[in-house]
């Protein structure tokens, strides 16, 4: 597990940045920010990887439960899918497909 600081420096703070931090670290990501949530459907952000939202209440035991019942469910994440974990179910939805841009373009 990763926190948002060590993606680099200076740290991302738009949620596109993040989003871009992570594609090129290889690293799926896990929120509770519906912005962050959202940048792949809002910005031309390419993204290949999996976003778990989780959207609670209140963080502690109910996030360790609600990561349990994702995996129960699905015991692999699949790349570009957001799981949205709420307190009953979990919603995937497929995230949409950019263009990887090519070096030097």
């Amino acid at each position: 597990m990763h926190i948002v600081a060590e993606l680099g420096d200076p740290v991302p703070r738009q949620p596109a940045e993040v989003i871009q931090a992570a594609h090129r670290r290889q690293w799926d990501i896990i929120t509770a920010d519906a912005g962050l949530a959202r940048a792949p459907f809002e910005t031309p952000v390419f993204f290949d990887r999996a976003i778990v939202y989780l959207q609670l209440e209140s963080a502690g035991a109910d996030a360790a439960e609600a990561i349990d019942r994702l995996f129960e469910r699905y015991r692999r994440l699949a790349p570009r899918r957001l799981y949205t974990v709420t307190p009953g179910r979990v919603k995937v939805r497929q995230l949409p497909a950019r263009q990887q841009r090519k070096s030097g373009q």
